[in-house]
């Protein structure tokens, strides 16, 4: 091969050998992300720029007249919606109340402002006016009022009545809410029948007696006269009429006004209503029957300090979130006067539950671990739980650790009030012999606890000797 070959084959070699290097550069080199879109408002982390939670501010109450989802107001002006998200949940949890509209520079505000001048501002990034007078607009109660009752007029648009006035929608929504006007339901239109009414009674009041509808839960009830009157769902007609002919014979026996009379009525409406509510709830309760403080005997047994157990029963414990703990052998009432505060958490409106311990031991070991949404079982959630007679069984390991997280989950979140047969220093034995157990569940018992001793002799022992020394008694004056 002639020399003229010889350099054009090493002139091509090298080309394929750049060719090749190149291919593997390309190969070889790493794919740029792809960049982020940028928005034209960013996130700051830093909240000291006075200018920057000014903006922020106006934005976020916008956002909040504006109905809009923070994704949609976002995309529409502009904005990151991750720092919009951001600073509505930060301003938001911070609580304070910012004037942006004075803060915001000239430039930034609308042409068509219509905030007042705040006097509780504090910081300004404009020089104040030389006269004095403020750059924006002010109105007087007066103005905004009239500007209100345009607004409510009918068929009239909310917008075109700021437009002329020159001031923005959000301000007239402020302004209906401040004077107490929210937004109108649209009317239900009702069928009337028009009937003969009673004797000398004008066709309008029959026609707006079947207009008027009863309220959710009530149930119209004729009267004999043609008269309508409105009752509890599921209330006797015959009862409900008794008791009317029983309060206008009353109230024309004390020649009560018409306001006193109604009085009277709504009176006897809400003692019918709490009476059935108080009878309802005792029966939810699960309480024993008959078991009062009225019915007590605090003679028999005055180890128990009375004025304290009435104490109990105002149930400020219950709104304390407090502990109660009847400790005492046998027979000394402990059941009693629980079952009794019991009753008056019920007719203070407290929800109540009364369980034996044996019978919330058998309910936590069927419970399984509630499920996120799920609801909680009651045992758990009721303002008030009362665990009678606990001790009489001694609780295994698995069973101990059960009532722990029945106690843990319980305080300082509801009451709980426990009856036993042990003192506090026999609860460990109780309670499978784990003494770090027993340690835990009554530092969360007797953080913010009253502690009752009931020592005596039993109160069912009594009836029993009172029994047999009259069989005695009858026994002797027979022979």
């Amino acid at each position: 091969m002639s020399s003229d070959d010889l350099r054009k084959r090493a002139e091509k070699l090298q080309n394929l050998r750049r060719k090749k290097t190149g291919r593997q550069r390309k190969t070889q080199q790493p794919k740029r992300p792809q960049r982020r879109p940028r928005y034209r408002y960013g996130k700051r982390t830093d909240s000291g720029p006075v200018a920057l939670r000014a903006f922020w501010s106006m934005h976020v109450e916008a956002l909040n007249w504006s109905g809009l989802g923070h994704a949609e107001y976002a995309a529409a002006l502009g904005l990151s919606r991750h720092a919009l998200r951001i600073w509505r949940d930060r301003l938001e949890e911070s609580g304070d109340e910012m004037d942006w509209r004075s803060l915001l520079h000239p430039s930034a505000r609308a042409l068509l402002s219509s905030a007042a001048n705040c006097a509780r501002r504090q910081y300004r990034l404009t020089p104040e006016a030389m006269d004095g007078r403020s750059h924006r607009r002010s109105f007087t109660e007066e103005q905004k009022r009239a500007i209100v009752a345009e607004t409510e007029r009918p068929g009239v648009v909310v917008a075109r009545v700021c437009r002329r006035h020159g001031i923005a929608t959000s301000m007239a929504f402020r302004w209906r809410e401040e004077f107490g006007l929210t937004a109108r339901k649209a009317p239900e239109l009702a069928l009337v029948e028009l009937a003969d009414g009673a004797e000398n009674e004008p066709p309008a009041l029959v026609a707006l007696r079947n207009l008027v509808r009863p309220p959710d839960g009530m149930v119209a009830i004729e009267l004999d006269d043609g008269q309508r009157v409105f009752a509890l769902a599921g209330a006797s007609a015959a009862a409900v009429k008794r008791h009317l002919a029983e309060l206008i014979e009353e109230g024309v026996r004390e020649q009560l006004r018409l306001a006193a009379f109604l009085e009277r009525i709504a009176e006897s409406e809400t003692s019918v209503r709490e009476e059935k509510r108080v009878k309802n709830w005792l029966k939810q309760s699960r309480l024993p029957i008959g078991r009062t403080l009225e019915g007590f005997d605090f003679l028999f047994n005055r180890s128990i300090e009375r004025a304290k157990i009435e104490m109990l029963a105002t149930c400020e414990f219950v709104r304390c979130r407090e502990t109660i703990l009847l400790l005492g052998p046998p027979g000394t009432g402990k059941t009693h006067l629980s079952a009794a505060i019991g009753v008056k958490a019920v007719q203070n409106r407290f929800s109540t539950l009364f369980m034996e311990a044996d019978e919330l031991i058998e309910s936590m070991r069927r419970a399984r671990e509630p499920a996120a949404g799920i609801r909680k079982p009651r045992y758990l959630s009721v303002p008030l739980l009362i665990i009678d007679e606990l001790g009489f069984q001694a609780l295994d390991r698995r069973d101990a650790h059960r009532l722990f997280q029945v106690v843990n989950y319980r305080y300082e979140r509801s009451s709980t009030l426990i009856t036993s047969n042990k003192s506090i220093t026999e609860w460990p034995a109780m309670l499978a012999g784990d003494e770090a157990l027993a340690a835990a569940i009554l530092d969360r018992l007797l953080h913010h606890c009253h502690v009752i001793q009931t020592d005596g002799p039993s109160y069912r022992l009594r009836h029993i000797e009172q029994r047999l020394m009259a069989q005695i008694d009858v026994d002797t004056a027979r022979a």
